[in-house]
């Protein structure tokens, strides 16, 4: 049996609130994979081929891991991995002092298949 939250999210200090960012286009599929359960969070190396792809995915990598610079706070160059196996890149904001959350502080690696 999987464990189940509720967030009241009324009761949210709003500085406590971690920041999601990817490509508009892809915000439904984000919210999908980020409540779908097996998907985990990861982080790519810096070596890693992904920043170098022309596709949207690698672009939206890119972007993310550039704007980390200029973001207080921020992370960049992460990705949601779903069981279907698709990566879904993101770049995050969390509050000093919020709470560690998977998705903004991922503990794996990503390196894509070859």
């Amino acid at each position: 049996m999987s464990t189940l939250y509720v967030i009241e999210a009324n009761n949210i200090n709003p500085a406590n609130i971690a920041g999601f960012y990817t490509y508009q286009g892809w915000v439904p599929n984000f919210v999908v994979a980020i409540n779908t359960q097996g998907t985990y969070a990861a982080g790519l190396p810096g070596n890693s081929p992904v920043f170098t792809w022309t596709n949207t995915t690698g672009t939206v990598v890119y972007e993310t891991q550039l704007y980390q610079d200029y973001i207080e706070y921020a992370a960049g160059g992460d990705v949601l991995v779903p069981p279907t196996g698709m990566i879904i890149p993101y770049g995050s904001v969390r509050p000093l002092g919020s709470a560690l959350f998977n998705f903004t502080t991922p503990q794996h690696t990503y390196n894509p298949p070859s």
